[in-house]
């Protein structure tokens, strides 16, 4: 089957018999993507996505998606990653009757793009035994209220795992619940049995050598709620039973673990919280390009702003200063530095620079061995430039930095937690000089 090489050239259009984003007719690639439909390397062969919200397909729309899959697609379905049923190798020209048939059983086709996407979700507390909290119910409600909605920078995806063994990977979505429960153990019904001590695999609940009753120690629980399963005096109850919500991480080629924002937070509130930081991204991720919201937040000033304003929507419920998201690489470049283009630089050959005598009251006045003009660089890409380079220079020489305002706070404060020197800060008109002079 003949390959095109250029799947990704907006240039190539073709005309589809569906309206994606109120629109019919002529498509990019981009755009049908956008709209579950996409482009495969075999020229005019698209996949389509079906929308299956937490993994599940309701049996009687099974017997319709074969059907179609049989008469438009290839020999077979795939099951993506995120729970989704895909038809591969089906001609652009087919798709608009593909939809119709596929809409008699009321199935839609998935949404891609810069866009919240379908939610992924475990079987929940239904009938899997470790389940804590009702994920498919929660999944359906999300997907009904906020799939594809947004004018996003980028993709966001949530996903919703029903115990501790958090198989929805919470930590590596834009928004992840995890169902919790906080154990609180009472003395009057204990019988001592120590079956609570055998259950708990985290060590987080010890015997009493002498009477066998627990000893717990909260700084190791993992809030699965094992203790309570095991207690056969139902000596163990749960205290408070949520969701543990994780924000800002992602997957793919530079991952980004996210961070607990809030602990049992209730089901009521999950819609409230999704709407709070979706509107965060949609106004704080405009003009950025494709960025992702994890982007934004590794920031910490960013991060500690955002948690500001989404702070009333958690309520009570929150961490108070939890960590910024962190990066998970495999090269010593961040996807901050890689984004810039960092390349290999080799170091002047110039032996260290040494200050001259400053007078009382004048400015310093130094050897310069590198300059930049980074005014008008948002933070931190300001400091992690400044890095880049001091990073390119002997021990001892001097890096003078053109900076706004906002930089000439934020980026002297950063070289010194590096261990740099600061030899001045300096107003030129409206910017600012800075010189480091690296360890």
């Amino acid at each position: 089957m003949p390959v095109d090489h250029y799947i990704e050239d907006e240039k190539n259009r073709v005309v589809v018999d569906v309206e994606i984003e109120g629109k019919s007719g002529e498509f990019d690639f981009n755009t049908l993507k956008t709209g579950g439909i996409i482009k495969q390397r075999q020229r005019e062969k698209f996949t389509v996505r079906l929308k299956c919200p937490g993994g599940r397909v309701p049996l009687e729309k099974l017997p319709k998606i074969v059907e179609v899959a049989k008469r438009y697609g290839g020999d077979y379905l795939h099951l993506s990653f995120r729970q989704s049923l895909e038809i591969p190798y089906v001609d652009y020209r087919d798709i608009g009757k593909m939809r119709e048939e596929l809409g008699e059983v009321g199935q839609e086709i998935a949404s891609c793009g810069p866009r919240v996407r379908v939610p992924t979700a475990c079987s929940g507390c239904e009938y899997n035994p470790n389940g804590l909290m009702d994920t498919q119910a929660a999944a359906g409600r999300v997907c009904e209220k906020f799939f594809g909605s947004g004018h996003l920078a980028h993709k966001f995806k949530i996903s919703f795992s029903g115990c501790a063994i958090d198989c929805a990977r919470s930590n590596e979505m834009d928004l992840g619940f995890q169902g919790a429960v906080k154990p609180k153990w009472e003395e009057q019904s204990c019988v001592g049995c120590e079956l609570c001590a055998r259950a708990c695999l985290e060590g987080a609940i010890e015997s009493d050598p002498d009477t066998g009753k627990p000893i717990y120690l909260p700084q190791k629980c993992l809030y699965c709620g094992d203790c309570i399963r095991a207690c056969p005096a139902e000596s163990w109850q749960a205290e408070a039973q949520g969701w543990m919500v994780r924000c800002s991480g992602k997957h793919g080629r530079h991952p980004i673990h996210g961070q607990v924002i809030a602990e049992f937070l209730p089901d009521q509130k999950v819609e409230e919280v999704i709407e709070a930081v979706l509107a965060w991204y949609e106004k704080n991720g405009a003009g950025k390009g494709r960025t992702r919201i994890s982007a934004l937040l590794l920031n910490e000033d960013v991060w500690k702003e955002f948690l500001d304003e989404i702070g009333p929507a958690l309520g009570q419920w929150a961490v108070e200063n939890p960590p910024p998201p962190r990066a998970n690489e495999i090269h010593f470049l961040s996807p901050l530095e890689q984004q810039l283009g960092a390349g290999p630089v080799k170091p002047r050959a110039e032996s260290p620079a040494k200050p001259r005598p400053a007078r009382a009251g004048a400015k310093v006045e130094v050897e310069i061995d590198r300059q930049a003009d980074f005014a008008g660089v948002v933070c931190p890409l300001n400091y992690v430039k400044s890095k880049m380079l001091l990073d390119q220079m002997s021990s001892g020489q001097v890096l003078s930095i053109l900076l706004d305002e906002a930089g000439a706070r934020s980026v002297p404060q950063s070289a010194r937690q590096d261990g740099h020197k600061v030899l001045s800060v300096e107003q030129e008109e409206e910017q600012w000089r800075v010189l480091i002079r690296k360890v």
